[in-house]
């Protein structure tokens, strides 16, 4: 896959579509976001993300924050809502 100018972006969500976005992010850029709602909902998406990064070419758990904090999404080169 080829590198983006991006070195940061953020998915705003934590169910189907955003943790599937923020699996392939990680293959394509340097640091991945994902901000949940809550600790309980991150938990849930971080299971789901891990079980996605082995099907996902050059996708690393290694460049990925899982988060329900909305300073942690500061300095995002691009920003997705998937709510």
């Amino acid at each position: 896959m080829n590198q983006t100018p991006y070195t940061k972006v953020a998915v705003v969500g934590s169910g189907t579509i955003a943790t599937g976005l923020a699996a392939v992010a990680t293959s394509c850029t340097a640091e991945v976001v994902l901000l949940a709602r809550s600790v309980e909902s991150a938990e849930r998406a971080r299971a789901r993300i891990e079980a996605l990064l082995g099907r996902v070419d050059g996708g690393t758990g290694e460049r990925l924050t899982i988060t329900d904090s909305p300073t942690a999404a500061a300095g995002a080169d691009f920003v997705v809502e998937a709510v």
